[in-house]
């Protein structure tokens, strides 16, 4: 990266048809910032705030989101590609019509968000704490939706295809259909069930 900015605060502007490219943020804080049509290439975050930002139609490539507190943002139209937000609280954001595609949320907090008509393409949760979000017409496709913990989230009219999905998960997640799985494997204390679906369904049900 050729640029490495410190104790950096960045507050009230507007950010508009912009290629970035290589920046380093260390303790830096983003807020009430206004981004549109921009794409930020290799970007790295560490140890700050990013907070009440409106993003819209920009690309996130190759970039690391490590430590941060990303919460009441705004995007609309984005994609996040090969993006790290390991280590990271992300709260009360709101996601419409976005993609985020081979991210890791390792041991994040991932809380309080709304996502609408989001991709999620090769997602790992991994040791996170997932709670209190809303995914509404939205896809979840090779990705470990487990081996975290799941608690009181809401899935409306989505569908999970070709993900690894903790066993708890179908009765602390509302709104899963059956219908809505697609070659799920179900996860238990970290292995794999090899239990015939229609009986776990069933058992489910029944519990």
């Amino acid at each position: 990266m050729d640029k490495n900015f410190e104790h950096l605060i960045i507050m009230h502007r507007d950010i508009d048809k912009k290629i970035l490219k290589g920046q380093d943020f260390q303790r830096s804080n983003v807020q009430n910032v206004n981004i549109q049509k921009s794409t930020f290439d290799d970007w790295y975050f560490k140890i700050k705030i990013i907070t009440n930002l409106r993003i819209a139609n920009c690309n996130f490539n190759d970039c690391k989101f490590l430590n941060v507190d990303f919460s009441f943002c705004k995007l609309s139209n984005c994609i996040f590609k090969n993006c790290d937000f390991s280590l990271s609280e992300i709260e009360n954001n709101i996601f419409f019509k976005s993609t985020l595609s081979n991210i890791k949320f390792i041991s994040s907090r991932f809380t309080d968000n709304t996502f609408k008509e989001t991709s999620f393409l090769k997602i790992d949760l991994n040791g996170s704490t997932t709670k209190f979000n809303c995914f509404e017409e939205s896809i979840w496709t090779d990705s470990v939706f487990g081996n975290c913990t799941i608690d009181y989230n809401v899935a409306i009219r989505c569908k999970f295809i070709e993900t690894k999905m903790n066993i708890e998960t179908l009765g602390s997640v509302w709104g899963i259909q059956e219908n809505e799985l697609k070659n799920i494997t179900f996860l238990s204390l970290g292995r794999e069930l090899v239990d015939n679906k229609k009986s776990i369904y069933k058992n489910y049900n029944q519990y």
